[in-house]
């Protein structure tokens, strides 16, 4: 399964097309997945899935659209177990509105609620209650990007700027470079990420940690002013070039010089820019 195949690069695609049109993979599914409102006329993708059907390749393409009432009002009864289905119809019928249909934003819309007690769990019964009148004058400013920033901001000012560092490292982040990057310790910086865990905007794995989704890295991001994104980019690029073992180098190679290239506006001698071109 590959995600984001709006940014997928051209090497990429070769070899996609390799696989599926070898013969000798007879037995092999690939599902990409992608946004079509980035994916306008021209764009390399769109073409490769056509070159793929004139190849032989069997492809099949699934429209996802937003869900219906009907999903939502679904997706509530599942979620919040009422004694009579009917109980969320009300409830589904506002957030739907709210949301557009958007599972994402569905879902942190959500939790939000929960924390902000218009959703309620009862002790004794385990049943949820909600407050109709509350959640229909919650305010979600600038849909889920709005709602992300909200979340985000309840968080400490120390777990916040470690995200926005997380975030300028990418979708996948690790300790050790958020370590070398805020010349804090790895279990400080591990402390801090337990809130964002904890408030479901970070997912924690056994080879580090990812946003949950594109759009909190997005939010994150935003934190940030944009003039200051290519010097700090230029900041971590040197500052993991410099401390990562020679050994080492060559498999983080495509890291460093991803933040470089993204600072290299900043450079201000001649031989760091040589540098870079030789990293390249």
């Amino acid at each position: 399964f590959l995600d984001d195949l709006q940014w997928v690069d051209s090497g990429t695609l070769t070899l996609i097309k390799d696989f599926l049109c070898s013969g000798e993979l007879a037995r092999l599914l690939i599902i990409g997945a992608y946004r079509n409102n980035e994916t306008g006329p021209g764009h390399p993708l769109l073409f490769a899935v056509e070159d793929l059907k004139r190849s032989g390749a069997h492809v099949e393409e699934l429209g996802l659209f937003p869900l219906s009432v009907e999903h939502v009002n679904q997706f509530l009864s599942d979620a919040l177990r009422p004694v009579n289905p009917s109980q969320v119809d009300a409830l589904a019928d506002l957030l739907h509105r709210k949301t557009g249909g958007n599972p994402f934003f569905l879902h942190q819309l959500l939790q939000s609620l929960y924390s902000e007690g218009l959703i309620t769990r009862e002790v004794h019964s385990q049943n949820y209650r909600w407050d109709m009148e509350g959640i229909g004058s919650y305010p979600i400013p600038n849909g889920v990007a709005g709602l992300l920033l909200g979340n985000l901001g309840k968080l400490s000012a120390s777990c916040r700027n470690t995200l926005v560092i997380a975030a300028l490292a990418g979708n996948r982040f690790d300790l050790t470079t958020l370590s070398i990057v805020l010349d804090r310790s790895e279990a400080e910086i591990q402390n801090d990420l337990a809130d964002a865990v904890r408030a479901g905007l970070v997912l924690a794995g056994e080879d580090g940690y990812r946003f949950l989704h594109d759009r909190v890295q997005q939010a994150a991001c935003s934190l940030l002013p944009d003039a200051e994104r290519g010097e700090l980019h230029l900041r971590i690029g040197r500052l993991l070039l410099a401390r990562t073992p020679p050994a080492e180098r060559p498999g983080r190679l495509f890291e460093i010089v991803t933040h470089l290239l993204q600072g290299a506006s900043q450079m201000s001698t001649q031989q760091e820019r040589q540098e870079l071109a030789r990293l390249c």
